[in-house]
């Protein structure tokens, strides 16, 4: 393996980790112990055709009075959501908020943003929230919370809190709201494309920018250069693809994309409903769209066709490997070192989320806490109550056919266990070990000396590490000398020295362990949270 392409994936990866750290305030906007209250209200009787004028013919929001789990904000604006579910007429339509519409500045705990869904085609109203929940364990990820909305003091029912990726979430996110995002366009009708290439927004070079502006919408004044170069790079170049794009994040992301089955995805027919944004110049990272047709919500395959029940559950690990429209997975995949990471992301999510059972037993907790509003929501949902009951079991809706949660799972863990792509164990530290001061020894630890024993047939282990989050993490390769305070040869326990030369007293760590056909980290989830060590701490 060429250690640099795992280095840099490492260590992109990681950017932002304490920033992301940050974001989880104890009953924040996107708590999800309970279900926040939202009451909008509207000077005017006729807010409802002022919403659908302005959804059909245009125009900025409709001042209002918003109250957000008791906190009021006056000068709001509201409007309805340009998005499929929007139904004229219709008392659930999809919102959108701006709290600072006309009073700079205003804002809930940093969000100015408010993003309401109606859950469209999801009669569980659990698979954004979920799926939201289980991505950020893994990756950033914007997230998702209930919300009982009221307007003019009547009841419109349960909604879903998307967070806006809007400068608030880039800033706080990648540290800064400055660089060029693009929104990729899945619904691009062909017919109008003339000369550009018809793999809608799966990133190939067009012949020219024009083009790549029919399958994306930009904002903050996107340099269209920076993704030219990015789909020439996949197209010409896909083993450096990790100098233009933070391959490791995409990475997770496909591989989210096939356990979940989330097919309203850049793995999906039309490649829509995916955002990139260029956190540096030229260099870009992928940020998750809408999940309430993950979990086989969406089956689309294109040309009228949709997946069946069978082809969903048995959907193949290396799904689009060989679609040339799919550049990030074709190209990316094809590199064998790549190829090893993706399978080992899905392995961790399977294992961590799924083989034990945890995603169903969250997914009913998110149930028993809603089912009261949902029962007494003051219009009618998308499906009725008795689909809500046995949505995650059975199929739902006679026309639409969404699978249940359960029913998708259960026979797609048991396909993807047996998979021979994944049948391969990945290496796994078992035990982590940091030396300290020996007790009554007057001699202080100096160096931070720290020993992995790794299974499962290591072929190479090596540790990043960094003694601030405003540092990139250095690397180091870790090795098995059956050296005495290394344990005895064959034990497979990996020691290294990392000497801060008084320079620092804490670092933070991960490891990457590789053996023939598979890749193992220590945490597993080392974008969001690292091993630490204190020289003060191993001192006492």
């Amino acid at each position: 393996m060429k250690s640099k392409k795992f280095l840099f994936i490492a260590l992109a990866s990681v950017a932002g980790l304490s920033r992301l750290a940050a974001q989880s305030d104890a009953k924040s906007l996107f708590d999800n112990s309970f279900v926040h209250s939202l009451s909008i209200r509207f000077p005017q009787s006729d807010w409802s055709y002022r919403l659908d004028s302005l959804w059909i013919n245009g125009g900025e929001m409709i001042p209002a009075s918003v109250t957000i789990n008791g906190k009021t904000f006056s000068g709001a604006g509201v409007r309805y959501r340009k998005d499929p579910s929007y139904t004229l007429g219709a008392a659930r339509n999809p919102l959108q908020i701006k709290l600072d519409f006309s009073v700079p500045g205003q804002n809930y705990q940093g969000w100015k943003n408010i993003k309401l869904s109606v859950a469209f085609h999801d009669p569980s109203l659990v698979r954004e929230v979920l799926s939201a929940e289980l991505a950020g364990k893994y990756f950033p990820s914007p997230k998702a919370a209930y919300a009982n909305v009221t307007i003019n003091g009547q009841n419109r029912g349960l909604f879903i809190n998307l967070e806006d990726v809007d400068s608030f979430y880039l800033a706080k996110t990648y540290g800064s709201s400055a660089g060029g995002l693009y929104k990729s366009i899945g619904n691009v009708n062909k017919d109008s494309l003339g000369d550009c290439d018809k793999g809608l927004g799966a990133l190939l070079l067009q012949s020219d920018t024009t083009c790549s502006e029919l399958f994306f919408k930009s904002y903050n004044n996107a340099d269209w250069s920076s993704l030219r170069r990015l789909t020439q790079i996949l197209k010409d170049d896909p083993e450096h693809a990790g100098s233009v794009i933070n391959l490791d994040k995409v990475l997770w992301q496909l591989a989210f994309n096939n356990i979940f089955v989330h097919l309203n995805s850049y793995t999906g027919e039309a490649s829509g409903n995916y955002y990139l944004y260029e956190e540096k110049p030229g260099h870009f990272v992928p940020i998750m769209g809408n999940l309430n047709e993950s979990f086989g919500g969406f089956k689309n395959k294109g040309e009228g066709k949709e997946f069946s029940l069978k082809e969903l559950q048995e959907l193949d690990p290396l799904f689009q490997s060989a679609n040339p429209n799919k550049p990030l997975i074709s190209q990316e995949l094809k590199i064998d070192e790549y190829k090893k990471v993706y399978l080992s992301h899905i392995r961790e999510m399977l294992n961590n989320e799924f083989a034990n059972g945890a995603y169903i037993k969250r997914a009913e907790e998110l149930q028993r806490m809603i089912k009261s509003y949902v029962y007494n929501a003051g219009n009618k949902m998308e499906f009725s109550s008795t689909e809500f009951q046995r949505s995650l079991t059975a199929t739902s809706g006679d026309k639409l056919k969404i699978p249940g949660v359960e029913e998708l799972m259960t026979n797609r863990i048991a396909f993807l266990e047996a998979h021979p792509a994944l049948a391969f164990s990945a290496p796994s530290v078992a035990k982590l070990e940091i030396a300290r001061r020996d007790t009554l020894s007057q001699k202080k630890v100096t160096d931070f000396k720290i020993f992995a024993t790794v299974s499962n047939f290591p072929k190479k282990v090596r540790i990043f590490y960094r003694s601030s989050p405003d540092e990139h993490y250095s690397s180091a390769e870790m090795f098995d000398k059956g050296a005495p305070e290394n344990g005895k040869p064959g034990e497979k326990k990996y020691g290294i020295n990392v000497n801060p030369q008084g320079k620092y007293k804490e670092i933070e760590f991960f490891f990457i362990a590789e053996n023939v056909a598979s890749v193992g980290y220590n945490p597993s989830n080392y974008m969001l949270k690292t091993n630490k060590a204190n020289l003060d701490d191993l001192n006492k």
